[in-house]
């Protein structure tokens, strides 16, 4: 099929302006897709076009495909990029500009233009006769107000014409009929008449299931799924011919489902029963056969579009594919097509089994260890695994499937592969085909009429020479030629499509497609006539439509060799029209009051659909607190049981007014009894809607509306009835009359009767607001009466609230909103700062809902959301614009206010409100120093800046009442502070405005005012910059920074600048920053590695967190840096215990000696050591009074101490055991101790006993006081908690428990009657408990180990814990939150300490340190600063013990502790996400095959894992070993892999079989690491035996030819060097570097210094450098200088070509325990290699190569790092502070012992090289 010739010669695009001018024109066209339109009407249409535009266009350049149309600048293959996982959306705008194709096939006289959608070809009957047939009776519903838009998935809902396109007289009687609702009423009668008729009747024939199909498209939700489940059932329990008819009714329905008709449950109910009967069917073929085929993928079509994905693996998915793959055997190709479409469609319907479950069938243990995961991570498992199965099939369908997928139908059409043998080979494959794509795009083109559209797709497809594409091509060409819904000329157009693409040898070269074509033909010249359409001319156009194909067919048949199919298949896809409409002419007519109430009843139950609803809290009156609420129902029937007669309901706007009064009507509807007098009859009225309320009572006018007009109804409602009346929307009535007055309510004989329920915001309230309300008192004449009237004010929600609305929102039934579960909609309103305050609001809690699954996409795993606010916060300020304008367009503006509206749409109203609500937060910035509150009187403040915004002028009062604003009197604010810093980010910076070009870094808003200052706004702009990072922010940002160098008053903007870069993610490694001017910058997680700052102005800035290594601070102003962390105290003993005074002045630790040392903590300088314990001190505890510290230790003894004495004061030495836990009483009369299973309370003065406590069974571990002292607390390795009432004979009021083993440590919450008690546990859970009632609050997940210590801070707010897991963790103790983790100790931590009044928390460990933390920073920011900083934690988490090279050097794999395999960008270090996570196990080992088709990873099961990259998983799985696997590594040839193991062997196999090869012998101990010889015919092993052992890997012998012995101790690895320098490197215990002639194995050189035992080796590509990982958190790089040789004359290096030291890199915090060269780095160019550490680290570093002026190669080599994932720490290694300028002394110390230096270079070590080749 010929592509469209473009106009005249073109060159073609170099890529890189092609793909940058593709992204310029998706930008453009998104602006103006977005662009305000003429009407509300054409928004949807624009914003349809950009989305599509936007979608598609940048697909085909993903996949390298560059053309485009020269004139629209759209990809032709734009067509096909639409996702099948939902409805293709059909932009005919976009396309209906496009030129008519110019080829062969392109023929501008088929489907020349886009067309209505087919409809239905009938009379339209005369109004005042009966409606006769039911094709005429769906053409009159088609004007009804809900039936007249069709929907997308329905083929015989006919359009209604546009009111200029009357067919008729007769049509234009019923357009004018039906604007009367009695008679739309009658019609909606008539068809819910036919479907009752249908269900109860048993006796139905084919014409009763043809008429009722008919219907399917106009009925309402109800009726349609009442006719759905007729027909299923019918359709089971039918086994004559009529099952056909059943058959294709059931998918015409499914079809033409409106959104929500349809469940999950429906569908998959149906598709099962389409299974069964397939199978039952399976050896017949026969039409019914044919038809079962086609309705299994009709609906399984639409199980894609709604997203099923639940169908059951064992029941239904698995029997489908082995039925659909059984009829590959068939001979009927029309068949052998349908089963491979409905099998590609099966591959859009994903099974109910999980991602875990999938994991269990194949992998041991599997469940367990994700669990322990997700207990580390705080993941709902099932959600982190599913999002992660959603991300791989989106990017590997639609990228790289998508394109492979085309080159293998490429290479199967040149190959000669007809469709019948690919039909047979494409089922069973389990592959998305792009051909079903297509097809499915071709079918939503013909679906809605765009034939045109359809047409290029035809021609232009990727695919469309593929015989699938083709055969689906030409059975829709087919379906238009036979259908009558089409006219003539396009059905005459479509067979000549058929003629010309059989002509088209080039096009269609496959014979059964071929044969296909001239089947169609034959069956469409013998088409029976489809005349019972009632249209005059519809035989006439059949047979002209026959003769075009027997004409054709004649030419064709003479011609050529080709021969038709055999095969009855449906040339219709629908079913034939009714003959008659016996239905119809059953249903009778229905009679006067009591149906106009039910009528009334019914309309407004339709029209009041449920809704999401949570009862909402108020307050009894406008000014009364927030905490004194009760339900409003509640006060709504307290006023309808009352004499009261007005109840005013006030809220703010969005406060669920109008949600509430839908509601209240629906319950007063549903108790409401027809016939009974005394029910009120609830009438709603939307105020803004009413009109003329001075000339019409407003019950008159509602009555009217639903067509209750005659005098004598009307009197007996005024005279029997009583109304109460829901008012809605005062606010937007125009009018300040009061209500009840003016309808003359309750005034006797003659008037309504009926109680009102007004509803306003309060915003737009005076101060006497009561006056415009209150009723006139019966007998009082012109008299109001207070006590006639009740209020009510709506409060915001609770987090309950908002927690029970998510419940609601995720079972609703909105097919148009993707949904999470609930628990995923919880945690992210946590994750994003400020955003649960705002949704409080109820309706912004519904479009931050709608919004964040677009913001977050099918990833699950909340510990990787990174949700953005500024995307939030964008749509729901465009949604808010948008519903103002749909409000004004509907009403409730003045005549002038309408005016100016209209005015402002001219020049587009989004535009306009956005500069309005910037300019507002720039003035509440400028004018009143960002206090959000503007008071604004008229008469007052008119002439004033306020005026410009508050004032009465028409186009201010538009633009306020589109603006996210609330008043209150006189005061106005943004509805949430959060808004106000939103616009005012877009002052700074608007991506919808060019850059503003400032004439000074001074006059940039940037130069007033801190932005750390506001961290809403900070986090909005930098979130913009995470838009855009090569856009014109970044840009302006970077320009700012270079100006602040020579321009003194650009400091403050410049510090701002580097403050959003860097909490933007923005790295600085290695950039120039001398001279710049930033202080007071908030630099907290930024990389700075190799950074010249010599000479910045840096004071006051925040370096929390930063990483500095390499840095040069020379010279640079450095007073009052904060960097979050102070300098560690470091001990000569184990340190067991720690604690601050109560007044944070003085600080003590217990060590492991017996000793307690006592420190100054202004100065840190040690006051005192109290000497007495003969064994470790386990705790230690203040007296309130800050005299007295009490200690328990070891030796079984207690001793009080006076803090100012050195002896004690009591010694208590009466413990049998270890004195776990001590504590004193807030009083300080009394202290605990606890030791063993007994509880001691003691009197302080005398030691003395006053109770013994011992109902714990196993020994106590933890004591503490409530703040009242009357009650104590203990925790004991029993697994209880017991609470003792102290002034009760300490009898155990409550005893806790909960699964959890036993409690390591508890600590009471300092709150007035200690309302709370955090306990902490073996498995690394932390427990909150209500001291009331014993009941469990909620968990804290965090840590990985065991907890040691938990305490609440003084003022209750916030709880630490400390974990042998080496990490402290801060917690927000009303939420839960997890608010920063801090990470430094090197071994368990054993105690942790708050001090308020320092802002500090201290902790100790075995360690020997004590450090201490800056509380103020961690509680300031966000959870998550650092993560989001750096951009780079993406999730993963656990120590990385494994990192490999894709052999391209684009990417990096790394495998750990978490049990999964984790791809990174090598370039940018952005995580893509675990491609391998199918592990029970941490992996130890991995490596990369050579052609990166495979992964090698090992672990602690002893198995190793093949497996398959482009799959993401999968694979063999390889046993055989008897220990653990610790090294891996392929053949260069990639056909083997090599396995060491603990078991002492090493193993080969082969790589595509998994047989196993050779087994390698000769190791005295566990062989530790393998690696394979470049050339591939040697394998070297090292082992605990201290040696290296080298196989012949070409031979079966599993013996050694070589043994290489020398090291002393275990090796950890073993690496060749590159082809040519037949080297081995070896390292291991002894800490040397061992160089080996690879063919002698005699020892070449030993490098020697290393201060720590190594870990890991590895060679550079190009052989000149030597990489090497210590375990003590150091890597070494030696330099070789050795020029490679020819290989074939190569030598070995000799020792003197070894650089006498290497480069030293000391920026680890524990084991390096991977490194790996990027395979393209090249020696003349800069080197890249990544570390793996047990520090949860990877990172990337660069050698950078200098020559010197002798042009000696490496003497001016230096090594930086490019990229690392977030280290949660101060990292400052090798950074030069030398000069630093007013730098604190404590700050200093700090530096120094974080690895900084002051002048020259670190000290590099005794290095030197041994020469061993003499």
């Amino acid at each position: 099929m010929t592509k469209p010739a473009a106009a005249g010669p073109q060159q073609p695009p170099k890529v890189s302006k092609t793909k940058e001018s593709a992204f310029s024109r998706i930008a453009s066209a998104a602006r103006r897709a977005t662009r305000p339109p003429v009407n509300i009407g054409d928004r949807s249409v624009r914003n349809g076009i950009a989305a599509v535009f936007v979608e598609q266009s940048k697909l085909p350049i993903a996949l390298g495909q560059q053309p485009q149309d020269s004139k629209t600048g759209i990809h032709p293959d734009s067509l096909m990029n639409k996702s099948l996982s939902s409805p293709p959306v059909v932009d005919s705008t976009s396309l209906s500009a496009v030129p008519s194709p110019k080829g062969f096939l392109s023929r501008d006289d088929i489907f020349p233009k886009n067309l209505s959608k087919p409809t239905t070809r009938t009379r339209w009957p005369k109004f005042d006769d009966h409606v006769n047939t039911t094709p005429q009776l769906v053409l009159c519903a088609t004007l009804l107000p809900d039936v007249s838009t069709p929907t997308a998935g329905s083929e015989e809902t006919p359009n209604q014409p546009p009111k200029e396109d009357v067919v008729d007289s007769y049509h234009r009687e019923w357009i004018a009929a039906l604007q009367n609702s009695i008679e739309q009423d009658r019609l909606l009668w008539v068809v819910r008449g036919i479907i009752r008729t249908f269900v109860k009747d048993a006796t139905n024939d084919s014409e009763d299931i043809a008429e009722v199909v008919l219907l399917g498209p106009i009925l309402d939700r109800e009726y349609y799924r009442e006719l759905l489940e007729s027909v299923v059932r019918k359709f089971e329990e039918s086994d004559s011919m009529l099952k056909e008819s059943l058959l294709q009714a059931l998918v015409q329905l499914v079809q033409c489902a409106k959104p929500r008709y349809l469940e999950a449950a429906d569908l998959i109910n149906i598709l099962g029963i389409l299974r069964r009967r397939l199978q039952a069917t399976h050896s017949q073929s026969t039409t019914y056969l044919y038809q079962l085929t086609l309705g299994v993928s009709s609906v399984l079509d639409v199980m894609a579009e709604h997203k099923v994905n639940d169908l059951n693996r064992i029941q239904e998915h698995e029997p489908l594919k082995t039925v659909l793959s059984g009829l590959r055997g068939t001979s009927d190709p029309y068949l052998l097509y349908q089963a491979s479409y409905a099998f590609q469609a099966l591959q859009y319907v994903p099974d109910n089994e999980s991602t875990i479950q999938a994991l269990g069938r194949h992998t041991i243990g599997v469940m367990e260890s994700m669990v322990k995961l997700s207990s580390v991570l705080k993941l709902d498992l099932g959600e982190f695994f599913e999002g992660l199965k959603g991300i791989a099939e989106v990017a590997g369908t639609m990228f790289e499937g998508a394109k492979t997928g085309y080159e293998a139908v490429c290479s199967l059409v040149e190959s000669g592969q007809g469709i019948v043998e690919s039909l047979g080979d494409a089922l069973g494959s389990g592959h998305k085909r792009p051909w079903y794509s297509a097809v499915r795009r071709a079918e939503a083109f013909v679906r809605e009429g765009q034939l045109a559209d359809f047409y290029r797709l035809v021609c232009e497809a990727p695919c469309r020479r593929d015989p699938f594409f083709q055969w689906g091509i030409c059975q829709l060409l087919g379906d238009i030629a036979a259908d009558s819904k089409w006219e003539v000329d396009t059905r005459q157009q479509a067979v000549d499509l058929l003629f010309a693409l059989f002509r088209d040898e080039t096009e269609c070269q496959d014979a059964s497609v071929r044969a296909w074509i001239l089947t169609l033909l034959q069956r469409i010249s013998a088409i029976p006539d489809d005349s019972f359409t009632f249209a005059p001319d519809t035989s006439r156009q059949d047979q002209a439509v026959k003769g075009r194909a027997r004409t054709l067919l004649k030419d064709l048949t003479t011609d050529t060799v080709d021969s038709p199919i055999q095969t009855e298949f449906p040339i219709r896809s629908r079913m034939p029209l009714p003959r008659s409409s016996r239905l119809l002419k059953l249903v009778q007519d229905i009679p006067k009051i009591e149906y106009d109430l039910s009528q009334l009843k019914r309309l407004r139950m339709n029209d009041n659909r449920k809704e999401l609803y949570v009862p909402p809290q108020a307050k009894p009156y406008l000014k009364a607190p927030d905490n004194i609420t009760s339900p409003l129902m509640e006060s709504v029937e307290d006023f309808l049981a009352s004499n009261r007669l007005v109840l005013l309901i006030l809220g703010d706007s969005g406060s669920g007014k109008s949600t509430f009064n839908r509601h209240l009507e629906r319950e007063l509807w549903d108790k409401y009894q027809p016939g009974n007098q005394n029910d009120s009859i609830p009438l709603y009225i939307n105020l803004a809607a009413t009109t003329q309320l001075d000339q019409e009572m407003m019950i008159d006018q509602q009555l009217k509306r639903y067509y209750i007009t005659e005098p004598n109804k009307i009197k007996e409602l005024k005279e029997h009835r009583h109304f109460i009346l829901i008012c809605d929307g005062y606010d937007e009535l125009g009018s300040m009359q009061n209500l009840y007055v003016l309808n003359k309510l309750n005034q006797g004989q003659g008037y309504w009767r009926a109680k009102m329920i007004i509803t306003c915001r309060s915003s737009n309230l005076g101060h006497d607001y009561l006056l415009q309300f209150k009723p006139l008192s019966a007998g009082r004449y012109n008299s109001d009466a207070a006590d006639l009237i009740q209020e009510a004010v709506i409060v915001p929600f609770t987090e309950d609230q908002v927690r029970e609305y998510i419940d609601q929102y995720v079972l609703d039934e909105r097919p148009e909103q993707p949904k999470w579960q609930a628990q995923r909609y919880k945690s992210t309103l946590e994750l994003v700062p400020s955003l649960m305050e705002l949704v409080r609001n109820p309706f912004l809690l519904t479009l931050a809902l709608d919004a964040m699954p677009r913001l977050v996409g099918n990833e699950k795993n909340l510990s990787q959301i990174k949700v953005n606010r500024l995307i939030l916060y964008d749509k729901v300020v465009e949604v808010w614009i948008d519903m103002a304008a749909d409000r004004f367009v509907a009403g409730g503006l003045s005549n002038v206010e309408r005016d100016a509206f209209y005015l402002l749409c001219r020049g587009g109203f989004k535009p306009n409100v956005m500069d309005h609500l910037k300019r507002l937060a720039k003035a509440i910035f400028q004018e009143q120093n960002g206090n959000p509150c503007v008071k604004y009187s008229e008469r007052r403040d008119k002439k004033t800046w306020k005026g410009d915004f508050f004032g009465m002028d028409p186009e201010a009062t538009v633009l306020r009442l589109s603006s996210p604003l609330v008043r209150s009197g006189e005061q106005n604010s943004f509805i949430h502070l959060s808004v106000l810093d939103y616009f005012f980010a877009r002052v700074v910076f608007d991506p919808e405005e060019s850059t503003v070009d400032h004439a000074s870094i001074a006059s940039h808003p940037f130069a007033h005012g801190t932005i750390a200052s506001y961290p809403s706004i900070l986090q909005f702009l930098a979130e913009r910059v995470q838009q855009n990072p090569e856009g014109d922010f970044m840009n302006q940002l970077l320009d700012i920074l270079e100006k602040s160098k020579t321009d003194d008053k650009g400091s403050q903007a410049a510090a701002n600048a580097i403050t959003i870069l860097v909490k933007a993610g923005q790295r600085f490694n290695g950039v120039d920053l001398k001279d710049v001017r930033i202080p007071g910058a908030d630099l907290t997680g930024g990389q700075f590695d190799s950074a010249q700052l010599q000479g910045a102005d840096l004071t006051g800035a925040t370096l929390t967190r930063t990483w500095i290594h390499q840095a040069d601070f020379s010279n640079a102003q450095m007073a009052g840096v904060c960097f979050g962390e102070l300098p560690y105290l470091k001990s000569s003993h184990f340190i067991h215990s720690c604690s601050y005074s109560p007044d944070g002045r003085t600080f003590t630790i217990g060590l492991n000696n017996g000793d307690l040392e006592l420190y100054e903590s202004s100065t840190w300088l040690k006051t005192r050591t109290f000497r007495g314990h003969t064994d470790c001190i386990l705790k230690l505890a203040y007296s309130l009074s800050n005299l007295h510290l009490v200690s328990g230790g070891r030796d079984g003894t207690v001793r009080l101490w006076d803090v100012h004495s050195d002896q004690p004061l009591l010694t208590l030495d009466d413990y049998s055991e270890p004195v776990a836990a001590v504590a004193f009483s807030p009083s300080g009369c009394q202290f605990a101790s606890a030791s063993g299973k007994t509880i001691w309370i003691r009197e302080t003065k005398t030691g003395a006993h006053l109770l013994v406590l011992n109902e714990h069974t196993l020994s106590v571990t933890s004591v503490a006081f409530s703040s009242s002292g009357l009650q104590l607390a203990s925790s004991s390795n029993d697994g209880t908690i017991r609470l003792w009432n102290l002034k009760d004979s300490g009898k155990s009021a409550l005893v806790f428990s909960r699964d959890s083993g036993p409690v390591y440590c508890i600590a009471f919450s300092p709150d007035a009657g200690s309302r709370h008690i955090v306990s902490g546990h073996p498995r690394g859970d932390v427990h909150l408990w209500d001291t009331a009632t014993g009941e469990h609050l909620r968990s804290l997940s965090g840590h990985s180990s065991g907890i040691t210590s938990v305490t609440f801070s003084q003022d209750g707010r916030w709880i630490a814990t400390s974990s042998a897991d080496a990490s402290v963790r801060l917690w927000s103790a009303k939420s839960g939150i997890q608010l920063s983790v801090f990470e430094g100790h090197e071994s368990a931590v054993q105690t942790v300490a708050f001090s308020l009044i320092r802002q500090q928390i201290a902790s100790c460990s075995y360690d020997r340190t004590v450090r201490f933390w800056d509380m103020s920073i961690a509680v300031s920011g966000s959870p998550s600063s650092a993560a989001f900083a750096d951009g780079l934690s993406s999730g993963m988490s656990g120590s990385v013990w494994c990192v490999a090279y894709s052999p391209d050097g684009q990417s990096i794999v790394t495998g750990g502790s978490d049990k999964a395999v984790w791809e990174w960008n090598a370039s940018t270090g952005k995580s893509r996400r675990p491609i391998l996570v199918d592990y029970s196990t941490t992996i130890g080992c991995l490596s990369y095959s050579p052609d990166g088709k495979q992964i090698a990873t090992a672990g602690y099961d002893t198995a190793v894992r093949l497996n398959d990259v482009t799959q993401r998983g999968g694979g063999l799985e390889l046993w055989g070993h008897f220990g653990i696997v610790n090294g891996v590594a392929f053949s260069p040839c990639g056909q083997w892999i090599a396995s060491s193991c603990f078991d002492t062997t090493v193993r080969l196999w082969d790589t595509q079989t998994g047989t196993p090869g050779s087994i390698l012998t000769g190791h005295t101990g566990g062989a530790t690491c393998v690696a394979y010889s470049p050339s591939g015919d040697q394998v070297a092993a090292g082992g605990e035996d201290g040696s290296i052992r080298i196989w012949n890997s070409t031979t079966s012998s599993g013996d050694a030819v070589l043994e290489l012995v020398g090291h002393e101790g275990t090796l950890s690895a073993v690496a060749y060097s590159p082809a040519g320098q037949q080297q081995i490197a070896s390292c291991g215990a002894d800490k040397t570097v061992r160089l080996w002639d690879a063919r002698t194995g005699r020892l070449q050189t030993i490098l020697r210094g290393h201060t720590g035992q190594l870990s890991c080796i590895s060679y550079s590509s190009c052989g000149g450098w030597l990489a090497v990982g210590a375990m003590n958190g150091v890597v070494y790089l030696w330099r070789n200088n050795y020029k490679q040789q020819p290989i074939e004359s190569a030598t070995a290096p000799a020792s003197s070509s070894w650089s006498s030291s290497p480069l030293v890199i000391r920026a680890f915090h524990g084991v390096v325990a991977s490194i790996a060269w990027n395979p393209q780095g090249h020696p003349d160019h800069n080197l890249e290699f990544v570390t793996g550490c047990e520090d949860n680290s990877v990172r990337v570093w660069r050698v950078i190569e200098e020559k010197n002026e002798k042009e000696v190669e490496g003497s001016g080599s230096s090594v930086r790092m490019v990229w690392g994932s977030s280290s949660g720490r101060l990292v400052a290694g090798d950074a030069n502070i030398q000069g630093a300028i007013g730098l604190a002394q404590v700050d200093k110390n700090l530096l120094l012992q974080r690895g900084a230096i002051e002048g020259g270079s670190a000290p590099s070590g005794e290095f030197y090289v041994e020469d061993h080749t003499v």
